[in-house]
């Protein structure tokens, strides 16, 4: 998990890139063999997913993701997941914002010394890409409407449909 929380806070505190921290969380949830809706890697997605809300001026799914993060993360150690104690403070002064301003994760030393060794040009950055701004526009999103495509039909099989045709 510390190798998935480096890349998580890599792009979240330097590149800004909230979807690829969605991403990257969403993946390692996904290989957990038991898996709940209050795991702390949800926290992280709804944490990563608020910040992507809010940039993109969307108040009210910011609003919503950042307080179910809250809540999810409230019920954890967050040292153990490379954050300081006052993160949930900050996460509630944000909770009422209207205005994107970068989060800024108070990290643990152990967690910044971390990603400081496998990505040397680590700093916080307050500056974004502006394609990360609406990423989920430019994605190539193929495979995944195949993937619902497959599974609609397979839910749904249409072998037995009746004929359309009117005599």
């Amino acid at each position: 998990m510390v190798k998935t929380l480096i890349e998580f806070y890599y792009h979240f505190l330097h590149m800004r890139h909230y979807f690829e921290c969605h991403e990257i969380m969403e993946d390692a949830w996904k290989e957990k063999s038991v898996r709940t809706k209050h795991d702390v890697e949800v926290g992280l997605i709804l944490l990563a997913t608020s910040q992507y809300h809010l940039r993109r001026g969307n108040k009210k799914g910011a609003r919503t993701c950042l307080k179910k993060s809250h809540h999810i993360l409230q019920a954890y150690t967050l040292t153990e997941i490379g954050l300081q104690d006052s993160t949930l403070p900050l996460l509630e002064a944000n909770m009422m914002s209207d205005v994107y301003t970068p989060l800024d994760l108070p990290l643990t030393d152990d967690m910044y010394q971390a990603i400081i060794r496998v990505h040397p040009d680590f700093s916080v950055n307050h500056e974004t890409d502006a394609q990360w701004v609406h990423y989920h526009r430019t994605r190539d999103r193929s495979d995944v409407i195949a993937a619902r495509l497959r599974s609609m039909r397979d839910k749904h099989p249409v072998d037995n449909a009746p004929d359309k045709r009117h005599d």
